[in-house]
């Protein structure tokens, strides 16, 4: 990045460069090297659910159920099951409203309401990847196993690390 900005400056090329990213800035190594100086660091704080539910408003019509599903999954935590179910039978449509349904009423039988069965097995996996969102280690590794077998979802297995737990449960889920 320093390389790119000092030969646009060397060029007289007045430009803007916007870095995203989460790690924190290590300015105070190799400083006289750095970018010091040169840059701006600006907090974006995640949006709240109000600035969210307001944005999917403005949304264009063929993204909306997408900008609504992602309110309901990011918002599982503040959200009730009414206000979930709401929000995915008022909002959302199509694939996507079953996709929303399953998580508002915890049931990937939700998806079996879907009527291609590749749909059927990514909606599922979607249920099984919301449900064990959040933990990780042996938990993680254990939500994937239990709710896969448990929601008849072979796509869920697929991130279990011992390959004799995948193949046990790819068996047992399918």
């Amino acid at each position: 990045v320093k390389r790119l900005w000092d030969e646009d400056t060397r060029q007289k090329r007045r430009v803007r460069v916007v870095l995203l990213g989460s790690a924190p800035l290590l300015i105070q190594q190799g400083l006289s090297e750095s970018l010091a100086g040169r840059f701006e660091v600006i907090h974006l704080p995640h949006w709240s659910f109000a600035e969210m539910r307001e944005a999917c408003k403005a949304v264009p019509p063929e993204d909306k159920s997408i900008c609504y599903l992602s309110l309901v999954t990011d918002f599982t935590d503040i959200l009730d099951k009414k206000e979930m179910e709401q929000i995915c039978t008022g909002e959302v449509t199509g694939y996507e409203r079953r996709l929303c349904l399953s998580i508002a009423r915890d049931s990937a039988a939700e998806c079996d309401r879907l009527t291609a069965e590749e749909d059927i097995f990514t909606c599922k996996g979607f249920y099984v990847r919301q449900k064990c969102k959040g933990l990780d280690g042996g938990e993680l590794q254990a939500c994937l196993r239990d709710t896969s077998i448990a929601s008849k979802a072979p796509l869920g297995c697929r991130d279990l690390q011992d390959p004799d737990v995948r193949n046990d449960c790819f068996a047992r889920a399918g």
